[in-house]
């Protein structure tokens, strides 16, 4: 599992810069850049009766509102970052949405209104096109379905509200690390505690990712189950490192929102850190690995070396095998060292 963990991390480190907004620099992951290569592919494949440059037309608007929408999304939170006198200096892209890394004063309120800024930008967005459909001859029938290409004759104001509502129902979403699993946290810390509130906001994170997962595989939507799988590691990941005391409630110095934007707390006569770089994240996880790996091979050593001593005890030296005897002479000038 931690390995697979260093893994997703490694992967989300492949991105490109495309350019900056105010000091955020927008990312796009590779894997956003093939996805939507082949949503664009998908797309070539014109049907009889349909104009096969207003397909592509279409095809090209609707994957510009896509993208559109997951980056006001996260500059919702940047924004809202900005609002409570934080800051922001990273954006990427990639297929299940975006991370936006934020820093904003430590506090349950604040945290909050970090968490909820990307959620609002999609409701706000909702908001104004829902009255504009409502006012045209919109096809309400074809709004549930979630399959891209059939739909080419949609209006685009229609695909803009289908986007912005599954960003939305996504999002919100008690699953840490989703923006409705910090908004939850923030809403129990106050009450139970950093430290509880965050074991809650991941506990039930593993739980939804298994019912989001058993509900992908049944309607057969491999996004689905991307996302719960993405849901389960991240969850898993902060558990652990909560569990290790590295995700602490520490007052001026915050705490890490994993896998999204970031909260770091600020003291009144001094500026917000900046995160940590993915690298310098990585390296800090595998660290951690490598002492729990130590620890547990030192307990295991321990155990081994007192099985032996035992049959030493009850047998004598020579009732020891030539392997057991390495060990132990191993075993001893480790200890020596």
């Amino acid at each position: 599992m931690y390995e697979l963990l260093a893994r997703l991390n490694r992967l989300l480190d492949r991105s490109w810069h495309i350019f900056t907004v105010r000091g955020i620099a927008v990312r796009v992951h590779f894997l956003m850049l093939l996805w939507t290569i082949g949503e664009v592919l998908r797309g070539l494949s014109v049907p009889d009766d349909t104009d096969g440059a207003t397909h592509l037309r279409w095809v090209g608007f609707s994957l510009g509102f896509l993208w559109g929408s997951i980056l006001l999304h996260e500059f919702g939170h940047c924004a809202a970052a900005f609002r409570v006198g934080g800051s922001a200096d990273r954006i990427v892209m990639w297929p299940l949405g975006g991370l936006a890394s934020c820093q904003a004063p430590n506090t349950p309120l604040k945290q909050f209104i970090v968490a909820a800024g990307g959620p609002a930008v999609n409701v706000a967005i909702a908001a104004v096109t829902v009255p504009v459909l409502l006012a045209t001859s919109y096809d309400w029938g074809i709004f549930w379905s979630w399959t891209f290409a059939p739909y080419y004759d949609e209006p685009l104001l229609g695909w803009l509200l289908k986007i912005n509502l599954m960003l939305l129902f996504f999002n919100v979403i008690p699953a840490f690390p989703m923006d409705g699993g910090r908004i939850l946290q923030c809403a129990l810390w106050p009450r139970l505690g950093y430290h509880r509130a965050t074991l809650v906001a991941v506990r039930l994170a593993q739980v939804c990712s298994l019912g989001l997962g058993i509900l992908g595989i049944y309607l057969t939507q491999f996004l689905l189950v991307a996302i719960a799988i993405f849901i389960f590691i991240s969850a898993s990941q902060e558990l652990r490192l909560v569990e290790a005391g590295v995700r602490v409630d520490e007052g001026v110095f915050g705490y890490d929102f994993s896998q999204g934007y970031t909260s770091l707390g600020m003291g009144q006569s001094q500026p917000p850190e900046q995160r940590p770089g993915l690298l310098a994240r990585i390296r800090e996880r595998r660290t951690i690995q490598r002492r729990e790996r130590q620890r547990e091979e030192r307990m295991e050593t321990r155990r081994r070396v007192d099985e032996l001593l035992d049959k030493v005890h009850q047998n004598g030296l020579e009732s020891l095998s030539a392997t057991e005897r390495q060990f132990l002479e191993k075993a001893s000038q480790d200890y020596g060292k």
